[in-house]
């Protein structure tokens, strides 16, 4: 079982977007896949369940259910444990109870026949997402090219260093996003993090409309263009991904 955390410390950089569509990617190529939503905004759980339910992730982080009373189906091979507006509360329980920390990652290793566990995080650093990066082995980095992308996730390294004495995290890739490289900046934002991280950088996420139509609608972005019959090029770069993510050399 892969444990990853989608990470940045900033929002709008596709946290959400990769958690759904990689997720729903990897089910599709036949993987069993849980998505732990832990942004108290619930994106991914709307998306994907269509709405909020209990028990949720708080419920399992305060230690009110097993966590495989919170994991509902989503789709084929799909599972979520949905996210609510408790999370906040929830850290404060977490400061008050040091051992529970460690509650997910426990309840994380007893789980069966998973392939994939994929952790949407929040944009910000909080006690829940420590307790989610304490359950999670692996982090993937979407990043938006911008200026100081690259400042950005220094100083992201930074903080996580600090912060996870005691853990540590694979860097699994940074996925370049929302990229158009029709623009005149984008292969140079592309060439300053390739020369900066090497071959952590991987596949790009082409800019795609059916990315943002498709949350809307509560789908991915592969329902959304089997439903409205049109090509979508993220569709098409999250398969992509997908397979890089199941083949053996990234196993290995």
């Amino acid at each position: 079982m892969r444990k990853i955390s989608l990470l940045n410390f900033k929002g709008g950089t596709g946290k959400t977007s990769v958690a759904e569509n990689l997720g729903h990617a990897l089910a599709r190529t036949g993987a069993t896949v849980v998505v732990i939503d832990g942004d108290r905004q619930s994106n991914t759980t709307t998306t994907l369940l269509g709405k909020r339910v209990n028990p949720s992730l708080s419920d399992v982080l305060t230690g009110k259910v097993k966590l495989t009373d919170a994991i509902y189906e989503a789709r084929d091979n799909l599972y979520v444990i949905p996210s609510d507006t408790n999370l906040d509360h929830v850290a404060t329980y977490l400061k008050d109870h040091h051992r529970a920390y460690n509650t997910l990652r426990k309840s994380l290793d007893q789980l069966q026949g998973v392939d994939f566990v994929l952790v949407d995080q929040a944009g910000a650093f909080s006690p829940v997402m420590d307790a989610l990066l304490i359950a999670s082995d692996e982090m993937l980095i979407p990043c938006e090219l911008e200026p100081y992308a690259v400042q950005g996730l220094f100083d992201m390294f930074n903080k996580l260093k600090r912060e996870l004495e005691d853990h540590e995290l694979r860097n699994a890739g940074i996925i370049p996003y929302n990229t158009n490289m029709s623009k005149k900046m984008t292969g140079a934002y592309i060439e300053e993090l390739r020369e900066t991280f090497g071959e952590l950088v991987i596949e790009s996420v082409r800019t795609d409309t059916a990315v943002p139509y498709a949350q809307s609608e509560g789908l991915t972005v592969f329902e959304y263009a089997e439903k409205y019959k049109i090509k979508s090029n993220a569709a098409e770069d999250f398969l992509r991904l997908a397979r890089r993510f199941t083949s053996r050399e990234t196993k290995a």
